[in-house]
């Protein structure tokens, strides 16, 4: 069996790094520039290779983290599918960003938060096949957090989990909760009798009521700024309003997470449609998370903040050297100036493909610029350039393949005014052919060294079809 090219660290490196698109063809074609570099589709494969295992999120989270203290969000998000027709793990679900329910897939989460850190530690994606409910998944977690040794200062949930059974699961940790309840739960009151919350009146501060099914709760009625009341519900009675408040503020970490990992590590951009890799990519990005959330943490920055940095980067490179030029196409003026004297009498010049209008004359985005002056070695043919007339890379095709190799000291070509070598390159056996839209461009610059080529050129340019370069190059001289 052939050793696999890509590895996890590599597909996490590119989800950090990548600023927009997090497909695998984008992450083939920003590879490095080595020796049979990995294609798309061994970044495909390694998706559907790997085993989903929320473990190894735990194994680099626990780092991150105290056991002791701190608080636990369980929360879910939706990941945009809408036109996902073929993509498994796709239903619909409840959206807040778009109020309404849409076509996604559903990611249940948990978090550790101390208020400035937000550090994933587990996760569930909801799937129809397994018969597992949001609810299956909320006890799943919590019981998974209790075994690996968390010991909360509380449990933050929103009210979709704040069912009788899960409020009892919590109690039985004896881990205190706060969540949010549906203005239609019963709670008896002063023993008054079994009426909705909606009908009772809640304090601010907080009023202890009985919960129906569970037992005496605390609830703090908020009233929103839209006027609707949300009641908050926790199992510990002395919880004061502030504490709760500073609770709350704690357990919105989540919503920035959500928001962190869906555009800084491109967690619902995975356009593979089997389960298994929808699962190893979500589980890459929330590790790509980790990662994110250590250096911010350790450098003082924000998520988006560190992620301009990287692209930072790239935008003063382009600035010192950069590589999208207006460039004059060549004309016959171009090939004027050139026989009337751009072309010193005596010159060494070489050809290059890199554009600076400093000195040269540029011709389809090629120069002719000077070399630097070369002193002739015991033995060694005082016509060669050495070391400076590297052609390489003159043309670029769609399959990336190599026109001009660097040529070698005993064929460096000579380019003076009026005289050209027999031989205007080094061309390998393996691109021995030229396909007729770069043909002019290699016409045009030879019609730019040698003022002699402009009857080959005329004549070439009605040819169609492939040209031997060897030949093409022969005839030129």
């Amino acid at each position: 069996m052939s050793e696999a090219k890509v590895m996890p660290q590599g597909y996490i490196d590119f989800l950090i790094v990548s600023p927009v698109h997090f497909t695998a063809t984008e992450a083939a074609k920003v590879q490095p520039d080595y020796p049979d570099p990995p294609a798309h589709d061994a970044l495909t494969r390694l998706l559907h290779r790997l085993e989903p295992d929320s473990t190894t999120l735990w194994t680099e989270a626990q780092t991150q983290v105290q056991l002791i203290g701190g608080v636990l969000v369980i929360d879910d998000s939706t990941f945009d599918k809408p036109y996902a027709r073929d993509i498994e793990l796709v239903t619909r679900h409840w959206s807040g960003k778009h109020h309404q329910v849409v076509r996604g897939i559903n990611l249940v989460m948990l978090l550790w938060t101390d208020g400035d850190r937000a550090v994933p530690c587990d996760y569930r994606l909801y799937d129809k096949a397994d018969n597992l409910t949001k609810n299956d998944h909320f006890a799943a977690m919590l019981t998974t957090a209790r075994d690996r040794g968390f010991q909360p200062r509380c449990v933050v949930f929103d009210g979709w989990y704040s069912s009788l059974a899960n409020l009892k699961l919590v109690h039985s940790f004896q881990w205190r909760s706060l969540t949010r309840l549906r203005s239609d739960r019963r709670v008896n009151q002063d023993r008054h009798g079994l009426r909705a919350l909606k009908d009772t009146a809640i304090s601010v501060s907080g009023t202890e009521v009985w919960l129906k099914g569970y037992g005496l709760v605390k609830v703090f009625g908020i009233v929103a700024p839209d006027g609707d009341v949300e009641h908050w519900a926790t199992n510990d009675l002395t919880m004061t309003q502030l504490e709760r408040l500073q609770l709350k503020e704690f357990s919105w970490q989540v919503e920035h997470y959500h928001r962190a990992i869906k555009q800084c590590t491109g967690v619902e951009r995975c356009q593979c449609r089997a389960a298994k890799a929808q699962h190893n990519h979500v589980e890459l990005a929330l590790r790509a998370f980790l990662r994110l959330e250590s250096h911010c943490d350790r450098v003082g920055v924000s998520w988006y903040e560190a992620k301009k940095n990287l692209i930072r980067d790239a935008v003063r490179v382009h600035l010192d050297f950069p590589t999208i030029r207006l460039i004059p196409r060549a004309t016959a003026g171009h090939l004027r100036l050139l026989r009337e004297g751009s072309l010193a009498s005596g010159r060494r010049y070489r050809l290059t493909n890199s554009f600076a209008p400093r000195r040269g004359v540029t011709s389809r985005g090629l120069l002719v610029r000077p070399v630097r002056p070369h002193v002739p070695q015991p033995g060694e043919c005082e016509r060669c350039v050495v070391g400076h007339a590297e052609v390489d890379r003159l043309f670029h095709f769609p399959h990336r393949s190599r026109l001009v190799e660097p040529v070698r000291r005993d064929q460096a070509p000579l380019l003076t005014e009026g005289v050209a070598e027999r031989r205007l390159f080094h061309i390998p056996r393996s691109a021995s052919t030229l396909c007729a839209k770069n043909r002019v461009r290699l016409l045009l610059l030879c019609n730019a060294i040698n003022t002699q080529a402009e009857s080959i050129f005329r004549g070439m340019r009605g040819i169609r079809g492939m040209i031997p370069l060897g030949w093409l190059c022969q005839r030129v001289a």
